[in-house]
């Protein structure tokens, strides 16, 4: 009797289960097994007299006696075995040969029989129902020790796919599996273990114990790397609790189906050659490695093709995959699988699938992909415009049906419109599937972009950001509510809450307050499993937090200066803060000397590091600082690349920041900023030795994959998604990278850590969008402006305008109502009547909300005419009737930065597993907006609001910027003592009693504004101090070089506070 803890008992029920599922197997078969050819003899003739009968007796002819039988059949296994020794790019291995088949003399042999597609040809329905599917037990497979073996072996018409090592959790783990198959199968440099070399049979090879399956495709002694197979256990890794038997019955009962077996082998496994930049040395490597999709990429595809089986076209999918999942190779085989769909009557489902990307490794990857999968019927085209037009491209492309259409971000725009218009006048059926790409052109009309971008999304696609895939869906989809003919399908990680509304699921299980389906994700792949199964890394267990405290200060008294908006004030102030030059110079001096002393030595000294910057001169302002702080500290191992979108000008009328020496006048563009890339894009320039940061203004927070990446340094504002999204450019995993640093000026832990928590296990919604929010707005705009403003006839006018492209009508039909309402609101201010100008504001506002509800609400709901009358209506009023006072110019000219301090408030690990997730919250009601009272301040009380907000800081007077390089600066204006330092030495000029009486001659022309300054350094008259202390300084050097900068590199200065350029330069004025 078998012991039940014991691995034979493992295999016999193991085995039992696979024959009761219509596998071939019998006891003893093992000594049937052809060790030196790797194959089994009997179900390779037995499959090819069951569908080739007629071929095969070319060979194996009737009347001949054993002995010929025997030749004519060693010499088939011979020319079966010397075609699978092949080298795989030559047609070799067992994946070739179950495609392609392989020739003896005239004759070609197929080796197996895919599923078919549809049914008209009754002969590869019945070939599919001959391939002979085996399970073969203790399989001695080596060539040089008798004795080794297997414990399961798979065969498909004779050629060995699979082997699976089992363990039982009572005696072993998946590791000492795996451990087993990198210590003792080894199929050598040579291969002379035929069975286990890759790309000569074996397909893969299976780690399987009672709680866990892994996985690998090539056997490589130590080097060889298993992946898990397992379901993920509530969002983490593992499989779930099974009251029937093991966790991992799954694996026989649903992988090893024949049916799904013969799927996976024949619609899945591709050979992938990949030519990249190496990220260590730069230099262009080519790898070729087996594609087999791990266990969350079957059960998607499977479960996107099986419900629009059941269910057909028109419904919509939303993918949350994880950073790390693979969606690159989870979108090829849906986008195969969908193309060769057909229905019950053998009809095709989709006539095109339509792929949206901004990755040209993808378009790639499709390509060789298809060709492999099905190199008759799958025809792979790019529509990019060259050589003719985008239009002329589709329709061609449509017209004869392509399977697979792959359409750039910038195209997808004009690609999906057309797709509608073909929807509707044709009948045509078609698939969408948006891929998470990311492009900051995007070939869309600005309006429909803002109807699903939040104010912080907007302001940074201004500043040259980039928008991503599923937001261009969801602005084109605004259309219609409802495409029968066309299904969406988006992949993402980070879906928004626009997003889950828009492609989710309804589930009947979760209701909302009202009684409504929550729309969840079809699919999921959760960032916790990602991190758990060793495919990402976590990315906030370094996370240091600092906190920068600031005191400002007025140059001149407020009483010369007229009273400004406060708001714009205070924003134009801050903004002035983080451009500042004292400001970005105190935070790259750390930046640099954590990045030297903690992260440099990583990865065997090529680790790297990001700096993620608020704006795109924000960027070059800190790129300048690096060069200058690494030029002056002597280093040669930090150099720095600065990536940013477009062209930034700076001149003498900026708004923000004057230019200074940080950043002059000029025009600024990454390929002259960048000028030792050699031509090279910045990520390619990145990869390799020569550059060591990466500082990144709305660029490369998204889709950026350099696995190098050990250190983000944050000095912008992140919130929500793009937060999750910007930190995970350091979840890339990569050989002896175990941890990584985010060191961030801005967020604080607890902010970072309540944006990763939605999408750690799962991004979820806890109510939908109310459809009747659209009715509200406009029974509010009613209320206020129907017949006061405009008129029921006017708005029909206007659509009716609109839809005949009558430029005449539509001006007629909006400039009534705009100027009515100029006149019933400056009624209202003449009359000082507060309360009604409120109401007026507000409706001016509403405006905007109803047309941002409508457009986001129309793709889900189906409203009447009347609704897209007004949209189209108070669209175009709200462009006419904009609040004049929008855009105030602030002057900062006049205030200065008086005390500086960064303070590091400690490294902490942000624990994702004991979070509690917020749930994403839908479009809320946005109510009537109440427009701000542009309140007027002096400077000095904005400046005391803004330096209150740091009063428990604990800034000091050591925290003071520096009065003392503002004094060296007014002196290298003195002409007589600048040529004196340019002529005499360090020592001549040191002894030089002259040159200390020039010094404090400047400081009494500037006590007025240094009274405190000048007192400490007049008392006592204590010249010889001053005389060391400016010797020390290199004042003589100072003077005479052109671009010289305190301290000099022999000072260490524990607080490093330069002062800011406050003098000489133009009027600054920030644009609030």
């Amino acid at each position: 009797m078998t012991e039940a803890h014991k691995e034979q008992a493992m295999e016999n029920e193991a085995v039992a289960l696979l024959h009761s599922k219509g596998w071939l197997y019998e006891e003893g078969s093992n000594a049937h097994y052809d060790k030196k050819r790797a194959l089994f003899p009997e179900d390779v003739f037995a499959w090819l007299e069951a569908t080739q009968r007629d071929e095969l007796a070319k060979f194996i002819k009737p009347g001949m006696d054993a002995a010929q039988e025997m030749k004519a059949r060693e010499a088939i296994l011979n020319a079966l075995a010397e075609a699978l020794n092949q080298p795989v790019e030559n047609g070799g291995g067992t994946l070739n040969i179950l495609r392609k088949g392989f020739r003896r003399i005239g004759s070609r042999f197929l080796m197996a029989q895919p599923k078919p597609t549809e049914t008209l040809n009754p002969k590869t329905v019945e070939d599919y129902q001959h391939n002979r599917l085996r399970v073969v037990r203790q399989v001695h497979y080596s060539v040089t020790d008798a004795k080794k073996s297997i414990d399961l072996v798979l065969f498909i018409n004779g050629l060995p796919v699979a082997t699976i090592e089992l363990k039982t959790e009572f005696t072993q783990s998946v590791t000492r599996g795996q451990v087993q198959y990198k210590n003792d199968r080894n199929p050598g440099a040579d291969g002379k273990e035929t069975l286990l070399a890759w790309g000569k049979r074996t397909l893969v090879h299976f780690v399987v114990t009672d709680n866990e399956v892994s996985m690998t495709t090539k056997l490589d002694g130590q080097k060889t790397t298993f992946l898990p197979f397992n379901k993920g256990d509530h969002g983490g890794k593992g499989n779930p609790l099974n009251p029937n038997g093991a966790r991992t019955e799954y694996f026989w009962t649903d992988i090893l189906d024949k049916d799904v077996f013969l799927i996976i082998l024949t619609k899945y496994l591709v050979t992938r050659r990949e030519e990249k930049p190496n990220p260590v040395t730069g230099k262009q490597e080519t790898s070729t490695s087996l594609r087999f999709p791990r266990f969350h990429q079957l059960s998607a595809v499977e479960k996107i093709v099986g419900h629009v089986k059941e269910h057909g076209v028109g419904d919509r999918y939303l993918i949350e995959h994880s950073a790390g999942s693979g969606k690159t190779d989870t979108i090829v085989w849906t986008s195969f699988r969908l193309a060769a769909l057909h229905d019950a009557e053998n009809e095709k489902v989709f006539d095109s699938v339509i792929v949206v990307t901004d990755r040209n490794v993808l378009d790639k990857q499709m390509t060789d992909a298809m060709l492999q999968l099905d190199p008759r019927g799958t025809q792979v085209v790019s529509i990019d415009g060259a050589g003719s037009s985008k239009s002329k491209e589709l329709a061609e492309a449509l017209a004869m049906r392509t399977p697979i259409i792959v359409v750039t971000i910038q195209t997808a725009p004009f690609a999906l419109q057309y797709l509608r218009q073909q929807a509707e006048s044709k009948g045509g059926r078609y698939a969408v599937i948006a891929d998470e790409a990311h492009s900051s052109q995007t070939g869309m009309a600005a309006s429909k972009l803002k109807a699903v971008l939040s104010p912080e999304e907007q302001a940074s696609l201004d500043d040259g950001g980039e928008v991503d895939t599923e937001t261009v869906l969801a602005a084109e989809l605004g259309q219609r509510a409802e495409t029968p003919n066309v299904t969406y399908l988006a992949f993402t990680a980070t879906p928004k809450s626009k997003t889950l509304e828009l492609f989710g699921t309804p589930n009947p299980e979760v209701l909302d307050e009202d009684g409504n389906p929550t729309p969840e994700p079809f699919h999921r792949y959760t960032m916790r499993q990602a991190i758990e199964e060793g495919f990402i890394l976590d990315v906030l267990q370094n996370f240091t937090e600092y906190k920068v405290a600031y005191e400002l200060a007025l140059k001149t008294k407020d009483d010369d200066i007229k009273s400004v908006d406060k708001e714009a004030a205070r924003k134009a102030a801050v903004k002035w803060v983080q451009l500042h030059e004292h400001n970005i110079s105190q935070k790259v001096a750390l930046i640099v000397e954590h990045f030297r002393d903690n992260v440099a030595h990583m990865l065997g000294g090529a680790a790297k590091a990001m700096i993620v910057t608020s704006s795109r001169k924000g960027a070059l302002r800190y790129y300048n600082a690096v060069e200058r702080y690494v030029a002056k500290r002597g280093y040669t191992d930090v150099h720095a690349l600065v990536a940013f979108s477009g062209k930034v000008t700076v001149s003498n009328e900026d708004h923000d920041i004057a230019p200074d020496d940080l950043l002059g006048v000029g025009e600024y563009t990454e390929a002259n900023v960048n000028t030792g890339t050699k031509g090279k894009s910045l990520a390619d320039a990145f990869h390799g030795p020569n550059y060591q940061v990466m500082i990144v203004a709305n660029k490369f927070q998204v889709g950026f994959d350099q696995p190098l990446l050990c250190a983000m340094y944050v000095d912008k504002r992140l919130d929500g998604v793009m937060a999750v999204q910007t930190l995970s450019r350091l979840n890339r995993t990569w050989a002896g990278k175990d941890q990584v640093y985010v060191l961030d000026f801005v967020n604080s832990g607890e902010d970072i850590l309540k944006a990763f928590l939605p999408y750690y296990e799962g991004a979820e919604l806890t109510e939908s969008t109310d459809p009747d929010l659209v009715n509200r707005i406009a029974a509010k705009l009613d209320a206020v402006g129907l017949h006061r403003v405009y008129t029921e006839e006017e708005m029909a006018e206007a659509s009716d305008a609109v839809t005949k492209g009558l430029h005449g009508m539509l001006a007629s039909a909006i400039d009534p109502g705009a100027k009515r309402f100029s006149e019933v609101l400056n009624k209202a201010r003449e009359a000082e009547d507060d309360e009604e100008v409120q109401r007026l504001e507000g409706f001016r506002s509403d405006l905007s909300n109803y047309v941002k509800a409508y457009d986001f609400l129309s793709q889900i709901v189906p409203y009447g005419v009347e609704m897209e009358q007004r949209a189209i209506y108070y669209r175009l009023l709200a462009k006419r009737l904009r609040d004049e006072q929008s855009g105030v110019k602030v002057r900062v000219a006049d205030i200065a930065l008086s005390r500086f301090k960064i303070d590091n408030k400690g490294t902490q690990t942000l624990d994702l597993a004991k979070g509690e997730a917020t749930p994403l919250t839908p479009l809320a009601e946005m109510g009537t907006a109440q427009a701000r009272e542009r309140d007027q301040a002096q400077w000095e009380e904005i400046i005391d609001a803004i330096n209150s907000l740091f009063a428990d800081s604990g800034l000091t007077a050591d925290d003071a910027v520096q009065q003392l390089e503002l004094t060296l600066r007014k002196t290298k204006e003195n002409s007589d003592l600048v040529a004196k330092a340019k002529a005499n030495s360090d020592q001549d000029f040191n002894s030089d009693p002259g040159v200390v009486a020039a010094f404090l001659t400047t400081v009494i022309d500037m006590a007025r504004n240094n009274a405190d300054f000048t007192t400490a350094l007049l008392k006592d008259q204590n010249h010889h101090s001053l005389s060391v202390l400016l010797e020390m300084l290199g004042y003589r050097k100072y003077l005479a070089t052109v671009d010289y900068s305190f301290p000099s590199e022999s000072i260490s200065v524990e607080v490093d506070a330069r002062a800011g350029h406050t003098q000489g330069k133009p009027e600054e004025e920030v644009r609030a």
